[in-house]
């Protein structure tokens, strides 16, 4: 399994693209208008319709989704949670230099900018972006090329509990178990002194740090809450044959995943569908065919891929 994809609602699309393209050096590489019947059926939310913008990092099939949603109305989310309350809680990124860009953050008056601590003898530090989401900043494991500022590195989820999240995303999603002891990085939001157990996963381009709280006790998901709420949305998992995608689709409802619908294929050419797992995490499976990488976000678009992607849109 391959993480390709991380999804975040915002509240205003425009300067959350500013923040990550001026802050971190993402370029945004395209962007669509995601409505209709195929769109309820993958997301079943009523009569959807957002604007999906996409940056990407150095690496091929891997982006950062922006979904500002037109209907329905997204509600408070991010800015609601502490990092040890229950949903996603954090995306980490890696840099070559923590501390200048710490610097920089601090010259812009980032909000939640934490002072640099050392993790493992390492410079860390955290940030909001402008949905209020929690982004920790990280060395860079490889060097990141000068053509982007950073690489993401991970997404950290808060669970019920941890054993039944092993089972959702160790065994059924297949991320291999890379720690169980990775390293405690709550000073970076001032955490109080807790209890906890938590593991690292192989999710392929990125790691999964999933965290069961016992103290601070964890406020559970808000009542209501949808997907569609601002703040970080899913993971996906990216696939380029439909075969092998639709063998982790069974396995994965096999190991308790409640898909939120039959997938949806685009002449096969594109493949997407989303699907809980038992503690209401939501996680995308996606397969797109190398020559619509332009189309789908991949890469920077071109006239043709923006050609394409209307007659795509078109029919679904």
């Amino acid at each position: 399994m391959r993480l390709n994809q991380i999804a975040i609602v915002v509240e205003d699309a425009d300067a959350t693209v500013a923040f990550y393209e001026g802050l971190f050096g993402l370029p945004r590489v395209g962007g669509t208008v995601f409505h209709g019947k195929v769109t309820e059926r993958v997301q079943a939310l009523p009569d959807p319709r957002l604007i999906a913008h996409w940056l990407m990092d150095d690496r091929e099939y891997f982006q950062l989704e922006l979904f500002q949603y037109e209907s329905p109305r997204s509600r408070s989310f991010a800015r609601g949670r502490r990092p040890w309350d229950i949903g996603y809680s954090r995306v980490a990124l890696e840099v070559n230099d923590p501390v200048a860009v710490h610097a920089l953050c601090a010259r812009r008056c980032v909000a939640g900018l934490s002072p640099i601590a050392p993790i493992r003898g390492q410079p860390h530090f955290s940030l909001l972006d402008p949905n209020g989401v929690l982004l920790e900043v990280c060395p860079a494991s490889q060097p990141v090329p000068a053509r982007v500022g950073a690489r993401f590195a991970g997404v950290a989820l808060s669970v019920p509990s941890l054993d039944l999240a092993l089972r959702s995303f160790c065994d059924a999603a297949d991320c291999p178990l890379l720690s169980d002891t990775p390293p405690d990085k709550g000073v970076l939001w001032r955490e109080p002194p807790a209890r906890k157990r938590g593991v690292l996963l192989d999710a392929g381009s990125a790691w999964l740090e999933i965290t069961e709280y016992a103290e601070p006790a964890p406020l559970p998901w808000p009542e209501g809450y949808r997907i569609c709420d601002y703040g970080i949305m899913n993971v996906a998992f990216g696939f380029r044959e439909a075969a092998e995608l639709r063998s982790a689709w069974a396995r994965m409802q096999r190991g308790g995943f409640r898909p939120h619908g039959e997938l949806a294929s685009s002449a096969g050419q594109v493949v997407v569908g989303y699907m809980d797992d038992p503690q209401a995490f939501n996680v995308e499976l996606l397969m797109v065919r190398p020559w619509l990488d332009g189309v789908m976000g991949f890469r920077r678009e071109s006239r043709a891929d923006k050609l394409v992607k209307s007659v795509l849109m078109a029919l679904a």
